[in-house]
């Protein structure tokens, strides 16, 4: 019997790269009601989710998936070096 994976770790890496669930519970693949019923068989799978379904949830406002924030833009300026006065 193959290993069931959860939340994160059904995630393809490509995916998993760029986007992260919040609150996940339950299996890889579920339904989501209007989440979920433009996909193939109306369900919810994290192992056959690519990048363009992810990008569609997020912009559905989806409540479980949320894009990353790039390392840019969480880390703060660097502070400009002070002059000597020699």
């Amino acid at each position: 019997m193959a290993e069931q994976k959860y939340g994160t770790q059904a995630l393809n890496a490509e995916v998993a790269k760029d986007y992260e669930l919040v609150d996940w519970t339950g299996g890889h693949r579920q339904d989501f009601g209007k989440y979920s019923s433009w996909l193939q068989g109306g369900v919810l799978d994290l192992s056959t989710l690519t990048l363009d379904q992810a990008a569609r949830l997020v912009e559905m406002k989806f409540p479980k998936l949320r894009k990353r924030e790039s390392m840019r833009a969480v880390a703060p300026a660097a502070a400009p070096a002070k002059e000597s006065k020699d």
